[in-house]
């Protein structure tokens, strides 16, 4: 072995309405802070990508409230 990869900045697991909270009000590169569902337009095509299964990335608790607040917003799969 050549060495090894390790992070420094391990998160705690999201708990609770974390994630909804997240996507009510994400931090933006710009500074704002306004819901990701304002930055979609009723009825816009949204394409989702997510890691496969060899990446920790709790898609199964993030995707429901992402893609239920996008049909709230109009848009479809």
């Amino acid at each position: 072995m050549l060495g090894r990869l390790t992070c420094a900045a391990r998160g705690k697991p999201f708990a609770g309405d974390d994630i909804e909270k997240a996507l009510a009000r994400p931090l933006w590169a710009d500074g704002s802070a306004r819901p990701v569902f304002d930055t979609v337009k009723p009825g816009e095509p949204v394409c989702i990508v997510v890691s496969d299964h060899t990446r920790k990335t709790a898609a199964d608790r993030i995707l429901p409230p992402l893609v239920g607040g996008l049909e709230q917003k109009g848009c479809s799969a």
